[in-house]
């Protein structure tokens, strides 16, 4: 095959070939096999012996041809010249191009296939897991880290990748059957907060089926391993864990291969060495202008579950000092994608929805969207974006993450706040759907020790702001932690009832008056407001701190209090358990936790659901989960109530701004006689019994409207339902308190 012949060839079907080319949501391996029947189906065609394979990322995808002695690259409508991978052969094998132009936008470069560009060409294979408990989280989502991984190898042609996202019905056996078909020579599993018993099982099999032959080279990425990781290597020592993001730790190990000695040279990993030492290289980050779109192989199927699609325009936090959250797998820099690879997503991301007939909505994965403070350019860069995507007529709304003090802040002037209203004002016209805040709570001697920088006053301020902007809001909210008070608590329930902060939009008041409102309010109770309570917007209400590895609430824990904290990490979440300062507090949160476990299944399918849904099945999804919101909030004050925490007069209070439902002042005072005869597992029973059956009629009432939803919505209901409903709140606690 000479290059004329094959050029001719391609030229000939190069419409086809580009067609095939621009399905971001078709796998690599599928393309090239569409494209080599495009080259058959040529009136050109002749018996050629050549590889068809494709490379790069969703927006950039790259035909490699390579037979008799020639490479040729093809792409549609991108300068190949520019790509990360023709630059790397250009400049560290100095691959000789010779450029030519094909019809209807495209760019081929054509180059002698010598034996160091063969050497690079031929590719280590790749399986990427992503591990999952159907369980815990079963709604679908694009799940981003294996997504990146893949992308990132992709585009830089240095293995063929497959992807196993286990929320689509894959077991660990179905992985090992893989294993055993594909034989991939590198194995990288992402392994989240709940899943160490399902890394268990893959690697206890792997590591012991000998038929399969050697296995395949592990590394373990996300949370998980990086907070655990010498509990794992102790039990698994084969094994390379990834100690922050995993784009270039992958791409290096995978040239390095399985020679550990050069091991040593991959960033931010942690594996044993051949005397069994621990090593630790320093990690390298990710510029994030080569941070590409996230392979949309499973597009596909997520849809056909009525999935939703997430996306990443930034990593790290800018704040980056919150006690609970720990820091060393992230880092503690934000960075962020320049705004022309934003827009080159949100394009990629509008063509998949059109294929797809699907509502274009994103959920962006970002700690904080909007970023380091830096003056006019944090401004900047979201009003460039928001502008771009409208010339542009990309109308994707968008659900986002920041932090409270990026709106408001006590020490700011009027010009800064009101630059920053203009900006979710534009945010909000330009497809922001909803914004979540990470309030965590109502006490301030509790912000104090999450150390969130900032006061319940600024966060009133904020939400205020933020609501009279037209955002729609939701938040994060962390009701427990071991060394909490009664006066907490208290505060907590008081701050989770106020109606006068997330108030309706002003909607036809300027920025200035908005600002002037909030300004003039601040650190005031506005009695004559009417607007939603907190406990409406909060995601997981009653959940407590989970004192995490390797976090500085930990570190102040053992200083302060060392008596309530074991010593033994619980791997499976990378915790630590903890009793609490007031034990009363303590039985209150257990009792919690039951209702957050026994709740969660079902309470996460309706949310899934209703991100995907409208109109009439909206309302249906959406009243369920405000029901299931009051509940929880009645709950803690029940609770709060049996175990004497509060007066009458701030029970009367309570009363007035929401009032209980009919035998809930019964079942209180009678759990209120139990924990005063010293009865307290049967007091916490009693509550929790009556609420489980508040929360059945609740859900029976969807599932007696479920052919509102959609076939497909409804059969991921019956399917949630179904199971949910075989459980037992009370009968499997009552054991465990027995």
């Amino acid at each position: 095959m000479t290059s004329h012949r094959i050029l001719a060839l391609v030229r000939d079907v190069w419409p086809e070939i580009r067609a095939a080319l621009n399905t971001p949501w078709e796998t690599p391996k599928a393309i090239s096999h569409a494209i080599f029947a495009q080259l058959r189906a040529s009136r050109l065609w002749e018996e050629m012996k050549f590889d068809v394979a494709v490379a790069g990322s969703p927006d950039q995808h790259i035909l490699c041809l390579q037979g008799d002695g020639q490479l040729m690259l093809c792409s549609p409508g991108i300068s190949l010249t520019s790509h990360p991978f023709v630059s790397e052969l250009v400049d560290e094998l100095e691959v000789d191009f010779e450029e030519h132009s094909l019809s209807v936008a495209g760019d081929c470069l054509i180059a002698p296939l010598t034996e160091a560009l063969k050497a690079r060409l031929a590719l280590p294979s790749v399986l990427l897991v992503s591990l999952f408990h159907p369980e815990m989280y079963p709604a679908a989502r694009l799940t981003l880290g294996i997504a990146y991984l893949a992308s990132y190898l992709r585009l830089r042609h240095l293995a063929t990748v497959k992807l196993i996202d286990c929320q689509f019905d894959a077991t660990v056996d179905d992985v090992l059957a893989e294993i055993r078909e594909s034989r991939p020579d590198f194995l990288g599993v992402s392994v989240n907060f709940g899943q160490f018993d399902l890394m268990e099982q893959l690697l206890d099999k792997l590591y012991t089926e000998k038929a399969a032959g050697e296995p395949p080279v592990v590394i373990l990425g996300n949370i998980l391993p990086a907070m655990c990781y010498r509990e794992i290597l102790e039990a698994y020592p084969e094994v390379v864990i990834c100690r922050k993001e995993g784009e270039l730790s992958l791409a290096g190990l995978v040239r390095a291969g399985r020679d550990r000695s050069r091991w040593s040279q991959v960033p931010g990993i942690y594996y044993l060495s051949k005397q069994e030492k621990l090593v630790s290289t320093p990690p390298t980050y990710l510029p994030m202008e080569q941070l590409p779109t996230p392979a949309l192989d499973t597009v596909p199927e997520l849809f056909a579950r009525d999935g939703v699609m997430t996306a990443e325009f930034s990593r790290g936090c800018q704040y980056n000092k919150c006690s609970f959250c720990p820091r060393s797998h992230k880092g503690g820099v934000w960075r962020s994608i320049p705004v022309t690879s934003m827009l080159q997503q949100w394009e990629t991301f509008m063509q998949v929805f059109r294929h797809f007939g699907r509502t274009p909505h994103i959920f962006l994965a970002d700690e904080d969207f909007v970023g380091v403070e830096d003056g006019d350019a944090t401004v900047r860069r979201l009003t460039d974006f928001l502008d771009g995507a409208r010339e542009r007529g990309l109308q994707i709304t968008f659900d986002a993450s920041c932090r409270a003090d990026q709106i408001f802040r006590e020490g700011r002037d009027r010009d800064w706040h009101l630059q920053r209203g203009r900006l979710f004002n534009r945010c909000v016209e330009g497809g922001l759907s909803r914004l979540f805040l990470g309030v965590e709570s109502g006490a301030s001697a509790q912000l104090e020790r999450y150390k969130k920088g900032s006061t319940v006053d600024e966060m009133i301020s904020a939400i205020r702001y933020l609501s009279l902007l037209g955002a729609r809001l939701r938040f994060g909210f962390i009701f427990f932690d071991p060394l909490m008070s009664v006066q907490d608590l208290v505060d907590n329930i008081e701050f989770l009832g106020r109606t006068d902060i997330v108030l309706p939009a002003a909607r036809n008041a300027s920025v200035e008056e908005i600002w002037d409102i909030v300004c003039s309010n601040h650190g005031q109770v506005m009695h004559e407001a009417s607007g939603r309570p907190i406990y409406e917007d909060v995601s997981y209400m009653v959940s407590p701190l989970e004192v995490l590895s390797k976090s500085k609430y930990l570190y102040d824990l053992r200083q302060q209090a060392p008596q309530l904290i074991s010593n033994q990490i619980d791997v499976s979440f990378a915790r630590y358990r903890t009793d609490y300062a007031i034990p009363e507090l303590g039985n209150i949160c257990m009792a919690c936790q039951y209702w957050v476990n026994y709740c969660f299944p079902i309470v996460y399918a309706l949310k899934g659901l209703q991100k995907v849904s409208s109109d009439a099945e909206k309302q249906l999804l959406h009243e369920a989960i405000s029901g299931h919101r009051y509940l929880g909030y009645m709950l803690i004050r029940s609770l709060a109530q049996a175990f004497a925490l509060v007066d009458d007069k701030t029970v009367q209070h309570w009363e007035q701004a929401h009032a209980s439902m009919e035998g809930h002042q019964e079942i209180c005072a009678n759990a209120r006689k139990l924990v005063g005869d010293g009865q307290i597992d049967k007091a916490i029973i009693s509550i929790l019994m009556w609420y489980e059956e508040q929360m059945r009629r609740l859900m029976e009432t969807v599932n007696e409207h479920a052919s509102t939803l959609s076939p497909s919505k409804q059969q991921h209901w019956h399917s949630a339902y179904n199971g949910w409903a075989t459980s037992s709140l009370v009968n499997t606690q009552a054991l465990r308190m027995a």
